[in-house]
């Protein structure tokens, strides 16, 4: 299972890590470490079978941050996945090392 982190330092976002390998069947998790809601907005829907998902922002009242797990679809095309996170506490795009992304095997 992979995990990506979605955090906030000097009024940037960051998505770590920014390179994500997963194969189909597997599970992808992102999860909010910023102080405000996020929109993750993936531009080929053929990888998870949707096209978004929106994680809010961090309650004190919970433990842990938001986080919502993804399963990769089994019968995805091989290739290059880019997606756009956008932060709603900058508001900002999130980066990586260009645009976040996950490849699938």
């Amino acid at each position: 299972m992979a995990v990506i982190r979605i955090k906030r330092h000097a009024k940037l976002g960051f998505v770590v890590p920014a390179c994500t390998i997963a194969k189909g069947g597997s599970a992808v998790t992102f999860v909010n470490g910023t102080t405000g809601a996020v929109q993750v907005q993936f531009f080929n829907s053929k990888l998870f079978g949707q096209s978004g998902l929106r994680l809010p922002a961090p309650s004190k009242r919970r433990a842990t941050p938001p986080s919502r797990k993804l399963k990769v679809r089994p019968h995805a095309s091989v290739g290059v996945y880019p997606y756009a996170v956008f932060c709603f506490a900058g508001p900002k795009f999130a980066v990586g090392n260009s645009m976040p992304i996950i490849i699938k095997p």
